[in-house]
């Protein structure tokens, strides 16, 4: 290359050459072909924490409207046999769809079994065509250790 880092064993070619390569430059390959998906504990066990919760992702849904990242926020929880989802933004909604995220409420529900949680997963990353989904979960938990 013509620029990028000098490869000082290149040097000998400067006059002597017309190979004027006496760089090497790297080219990293763009990794911004992703979406994200953000899934909100609508279970009752939230009903304390609901403005917090909310709070936190409409912070991350922010964050990821300013950068352009395309995201999915969703609300979850299972009343008896039956899972109940609420979409709060959906992909390519306009910014202003993350205030949708303040009607959030941990009102009703369980929290999901690993089943079903899969299950809602899959339904609504496979259709992405990025490269990749990253999933989000709301409230974010610390695992401290405690000794």
């Amino acid at each position: 290359s013509e620029f990028g880092r000098i490869v000082p064993v290149k040097l000998w070619k400067v006059g002597r050459s017309r190979d004027k390569k006496l760089f090497e430059r790297e080219l990293r390959k763009d990794n911004s072909d992703f979406a994200v998906y953000v899934l909100i504990d609508a279970s009752g066990s939230q009903k304390r924490r609901q403005s917090l919760v909310a709070l936190q992702g409409f912070i991350i849904s922010e964050a990821l409207s300013i950068v352009e990242i395309p995201h999915q926020v969703m609300g979850f929880c299972t009343f008896w046999d039956y899972t109940v989802m609420q979409r709060y933004r959906d992909y390519d909604d306009p910014r202003e769809a993350n205030q949708k995220i303040f009607e959030f409420s941990g009102e009703n529900g369980f929290v999901l079994s690993g089943f079903s949680y899969e299950v809602i997963i899959n339904e609504n990353v496979i259709s992405r065509t990025e490269d990749a989904v990253v999933q989000i979960e709301i409230p974010i938990k610390k695992n401290i250790a405690k000794g």
